[in-house]
């Protein structure tokens, strides 16, 4: 894991490193800034519907390491899965034009991201109009559309109770069906669980030697993914409400 937390912070070094390193999480790349506080983010929950919104406060996060595109390239290069999120400063993701995404190994995007990403970022053409809550919201379309334009290897949009939608460049393509809960208790950390799992899979794929347009296991890899977040939404917190493996058998 790549980050940074302030230098002072008594709860990184007794309650979250430990947690992370007991978790097999590497934490020799995350910086401690004397410049800087650790960032927060306070977690607001729905209750009911278990949706959630987060204020966020990056702090340390958005200095030193994480500002330090060259630093990041030397600690990801004996790294087989490299995952980057839209959280942290532009400068590291090296922005998101079309440009920046040309050859992306995999793109995952909710459905309201996808059109803010087609419209607004990438630039490409979408219809003012179109919004993720009517009929003219095509994930098949906007996944051609990366591939197409960008070259991204794999896409997958995830639409919430509906399920996900993947495409690759080699054509594979459909929806993986939502997986029903009995309760949705807290959302929070469901997209990160998904990641997670789906980053493994692509990992042990391509320890095997081969390509990533290769990858016909996408759609059982996408239910594995979509299970271990069904599974995290029924439990409350962050970190602690992901699942291990062992969790999913």
């Amino acid at each position: 894991m790549i980050g940074g937390v302030g230098a002072d912070d008594p709860y990184y070094t007794t309650l979250l490193q430990p947690a992370l390193e007991k978790s097999g999480v590497d934490t020799g790349s995350i910086e401690e800034s004397v410049t800087a506080q650790t960032g927060s983010a306070s977690i607001i929950v729905e209750e009911g519907s278990g949706e959630n919104r987060i204020l966020v406060v990056p702090g340390a996060n958005h200095s030193g390491l994480m500002g330090d595109v060259d630093g990041i390239v030397r600690v990801t290069q004996r790294s087989e899965v490299v995952v980057l999120q839209g959280e942290i400063p532009r400068e590291t993701t090296v922005g998101i034009p079309l440009s920046a995404l040309r050859g992306t190994a995999v793109l995952i995007m909710n459905e309201t991201e996808v059109v803010q990403m087609a419209r607004s970022i990438a630039g490409l053409p979408v219809p003012g109009d179109v919004c993720v809550d009517d009929d003219q919201f095509d994930p098949a379309d906007f996944a051609g559309k990366f591939h197409e334009m960008a070259g991204v290897e794999v896409v997958l949009i995830t639409l919430g109770a509906k399920g996900v939608y993947f495409s690759t460049r080699a054509g594979k393509c459909g929806t993986v069906t939502g997986v029903k809960v009995a309760q949705v208790v807290d959302t929070t950390a469901a997209g990160d669980t998904f990641v997670g799992y789906f980053s493994t899979a692509v990992a042990r794929f391509l320890a095997t030697g081969k390509g990533l347009d290769e990858f016909e296991e996408v759609e059982q890899a996408v239910s594995v993914a979509n299970a271990a977040a069904a599974m995290c939404v029924q439990r409350r917190g962050a970190m602690q409400s992901i699942p291990f493996a062992y969790d999913m058998e």
